[in-house]
């Protein structure tokens, strides 16, 4: 029973209970902050900067606020607007490749230095 009941309360879990994000999410932001506290430490470094899409993350954005406040750190991170998400930046290249009726075969492997034209 024991076994079953927690199979069960992880797959539930899996399956996407907020809860469960919220937890992972967390955790993956202690990790990262984790070691970049140890980056610091070792290196010296005192001004840190987190870019990219991640930089959207509101979890990852409060932590270095936090940290900076806490550890001394000058942080730099860009304003909201400024982030990026690549998934949208593929879609809308897909896109105008479609409007131009740019294909390629199905036998074609992806391949992600591609230039657009």
């Amino acid at each position: 029973f024991f076994k079953q009941k927690t199979a069960y309360d992880i797959l539930r879990c899996l399956v996407g209970s907020e809860m469960c994000i919220r937890d992972r999410e967390k955790t993956i932001v202690d990790i990262l902050m984790d070691k970049l506290r140890k980056v610091v430490k070792d290196t010296g470094i005192k001004e840190v900067a987190v870019a990219g899409g991640v930089s959207a993350n509101n979890g990852l954005r409060n932590a270095f606020r936090e940290h900076a406040k806490k550890y001394g750190w000058n942080i730099f991170i860009p304003k909201f607007g400024y982030t990026t998400d690549n998934a949208a930046m593929i879609a809308i290249t897909g896109y105008y490749k479609f409007l131009d009726k740019d294909f390629c075969t199905i036998d074609k492997p992806a391949y992600s230095r591609v230039t657009i034209k």
